[in-house]
This record gives structure tokens, sequence and C-alpha cells, in this order.
């Protein structure tokens, strides 16, 4: 593996470990992408609420 490579994957690493400790859940199938908030969230943390919609912030 190059430095570079090397340097993508301890930034994809950084990236993973903030989100889930920011309560996000991540996708198996794609790094990038992370969820809050939504039903498949709310079925992996456990909890009966979640958001419908658009969420304006």
């Amino acid at each position: 593996m190059t430095s570079l490579e090397n340097i993508y994957l301890a930034n994809r690493k950084l990236l993973k470990r903030t989100m889930l400790n920011a309560g996000f859940i991540s996708n198996i199938d794609e790094w990038w992408h992370y969820e809050y908030g939504t039903k498949s969230w709310a079925n992996k943390v456990g909890v009966k609420q979640y958001f419908r919609g658009i969420l304006e912030i």
C-alpha cells in the first residue's frame, strides 16, 4: 500500500469512528454512507421513534 493509500485508509477509519461515536450507523456496502434518525437506524439501535419525511433544521 502506498503512503497516500495509508492516509486515505486512516481518514476513513477516523470518519467511521467519529460518526459511530456521534450515534450514527454505518452502511456496510458504502463506506461513506451513514444514517441517523432513519427507520434502519431505529431498528439497529433499538428505539421505536425515528424521523419520517424531510427534516428541517
